[in-house]
């Protein structure tokens, strides 16, 4: 049986931030994928100022099992202060699709 896919959003305030972060989950085997799609503005208030800021959005593709590991790793390597991190369960997944998620990404190692 698969493991649940799942879609991760977070964005980047530059493309070279986005390819970078991507690029490392990937290679760390934490998502199959990492789509980045520049072009994203963002309004928003943080810290009582509102701003308006182009971004990057990157979307990683996962299973449930690497949510966690995926979650700690891409804090640990965002260049923003809170970056986004949300993830979203896929509702329907081709099957051979999801197989190859599944085989990409390294199922989290279970402490003994």
């Amino acid at each position: 049986m698969l493991p649940p896919i799942h879609l991760v959003f977070t964005a980047c305030g530059t493309r070279d931030d986005a390819e970078r972060l991507g690029r490392r989950l990937v290679e760390e085997k934490l998502a199959a994928c990492a789509s980045v799609l520049p072009g994203a503005v963002s309004f928003y208030t943080w810290k009582e100022e509102s701003r308006r800021d182009e971004e990057c959005l990157v979307l990683l593709k996962t299973t449930g099992p690497a949510l966690a590991a995926l979650e700690a790793r891409l804090i640990e390597l965002h260049p923003y202060e809170c970056p986004e991190f949300i993830a979203v369960p896929a509702e329907r997944v081709a099957e051979a699709y999801a197989a190859w998620v599944a085989e990409s990404v390294e199922p989290p190692v279970q402490p003994a």
